[in-house]
């Protein structure tokens, strides 16, 4: 696991924020419209991304192993696989061997012939 982003990608951002500050507040002196627009939206992108990257708080969320994502989805299918077993054998027999590496992507064989 590791975190979104590090205190000294979290010191560059407030660098940036600040830096995009004053340039916001000199192209508004300036009636610079068009620089004006392209800052406050480079603003506005860093401020999504820090929502984004931060918890509760304002703490840095933490981001999973992405093989342990891939090991909880797996988890999850297969125990929906055997619940539908218990309704629907034949299909899944086919969704067990249809889902197949580690992507988990439906990727089967053959097309079975389901009847209605």
């Amino acid at each position: 696991m590791g975190e979104a982003f590090d205190e000294e990608a979290r010191r560059d951002y407030k660098r940036r924020l600040a830096d995009l500050g004053a340039r916001i507040a000199e192209s508004e002196r300036n009636n610079d419209a068009g620089t004006l627009e392209t800052l406050q939206s480079e603003q506005y992108e860093i401020l999504a991304q820090l929502q984004r990257d931060s918890g509760m708080n304002g703490k840095t969320r933490v981001l999973p192993d992405e093989s342990k994502a891939r090991k909880n989805v797996r988890q999850a299918v297969n125990r929906d696989i055997k619940r539908i077993a218990e309704h629907h054998l034949d299909l899944a027999e086919h969704l067990k061997f249809a889902f197949k590496g580690n992507a988990m992507c439906y990727s089967p064989d053959d097309v079975p012939a389901w009847e209605g």
